[in-house]
């Protein structure tokens, strides 16, 4: 693959209604265990932010073709996610 077949993609979301509790609950449910047990620790204020972020890579990835077999990804240094078998 040549420079020619790259392609960027770029993704956005408001992820202002999940300060609501019921849109916030049902969402929770739908992340890892992984990310559950992390956000946690954040503070109430951060913790629909970073789930947020959790459901917005999960659906960049999936819409990149990758199943959920591909999806375990680890946290580094800082706290941001990377594929852990890439």
């Amino acid at each position: 693959m040549g420079p020619e077949s790259t392609k960027i993609y770029v993704y956005a979301t408001d992820v202002r209604p999940l300060k609501e509790e019921f849109l916030y609950n049902q969402a929770y449910s739908l992340a890892s265990f992984q990310c559950r047990q992390r956000i946690r620790k954040y503070p109430a204020e951060q913790q629909w932010l970073s789930l947020g972020g959790e459901l917005l890579l999960r659906k960049c990835l999936k819409d990149m073709g990758y199943t959920d077999i591909h999806l375990q990804y680890t946290y580094g240094r800082y706290g941001k996610p990377y594929l852990k078998n890439y």
